[in-house]
């Protein structure tokens, strides 16, 4: 992850305007993925992630529940023995623990959104 330390929470923080508020403040990188820590609060942490085409994350576990948004891009997800592709505003839930694989059918950005206590 990032050493960027993620900002502060108040009560009411808007991480992003639309859906292209990320772009320049978190390029996508040629040939590899790129997490950042955008946010972080009491009971939940959220994570940027840029991907370059065709880079991916192999099969991992969080293990906490997660929930990943699609940003832009295309991508496959691969969980459960099942692949689907995401696009624009898909939305995953995982529990804690569900092994999964992402990879960039094109340059893509997604927000992780993971809780981090009951």
């Amino acid at each position: 992850m990032s050493a960027e330390a993620a900002p502060e929470p108040s009560t009411i923080t808007i991480l992003g305007r639309s859906a292209t508020s990320f772009d320049e403040q978190y390029p996508i990188r040629p040939g590899r993925v790129a997490p950042t820590n955008v946010f972080k609060a009491e009971g939940v942490r959220v994570i940027h992630l840029t991907f370059a085409v065709g880079q991916s994350l192999k099969e991992h576990r969080t293990p906490m529940p997660a929930m990943l948004h699609v940003i832009s891009g295309r991508v496959l997800f691969d969980a459960d023995g099942h692949r689907d592709e995401l696009l624009p505003g898909a939305v995953v839930y995982m529990s804690g623990g569900a092994p999964h694989a992402v990879t960039a059918l094109a340059e893509s950005r997604l927000l992780v959104v993971l809780q981090t206590a009951e």
